[in-house]
């Protein structure tokens, strides 16, 4: 009796293990590598945006070929890379720090994390803050995280072959 028991233990538990097994799907994210390549407090940028772009263009023609050249942006190989911008609109003060915390990616989306830090020493002088970082390319939809949480603004994705 004591073996039947054994047995009926056993076979249950590897039939949970196997029907628990193919019913989770797990949707992994992986860290991936970026870099800051522009960062300020003048973009000329009047209201919030983020962005995915896939070229210079964008860039080209809504900050000026100055913004270009300041931040080297059209030395990037838009073949293999993208950039992830954060603009915060125009802000009363000076002095507000944009940091991307980490980028994630699985098979259906990229996640961007970020954060905004208030100024410690705020001057009265208007500003308008951003960060521009290079990643990977990859054409999945994106989603923005300030804070830790989840913007509510669909990203724009600027795309221009």
């Amino acid at each position: 009796m004591k073996r039947i028991s054994i047995l009926f233990t056993l076979l249950t538990i590897t039939l949970l293990t196997s029907c628990s097994s193919s019913k989770i799907t797990t949707v992994e994210f992986q860290r991936i590598d970026h870099k800051i390549v522009a960062e300020g407090n003048s973009s000329k940028a009047n209201q919030k945006l983020l962005l995915v772009t896939y070229n210079k263009y964008f860039n080209k023609d809504n900050f000026g070929p100055e913004f270009i050249d300041k931040h080297k942006l059209d030395t990037i190989n838009f073949r293999k890379n993208m950039l992830v911008e954060i603009f915060l609109g125009e802000k009363s003060q000076t002095g507000y720090e944009i940091i991307v915390d980490k980028i994630e990616e699985n098979k259906d989306l990229v996640k961007i994390y970020y954060s905004v830090t208030e100024p410690d020493n705020p001057t009265d002088k208007p500003s308008q803050p951003y960060v521009i970082v290079q990643t990977h390319k990859s054409r999945k939809p994106a989603q923005f995280y300030e804070n830790g949480e989840k913007v509510q603004m669909k990203p724009q994705n600027i795309y221009m072959n």
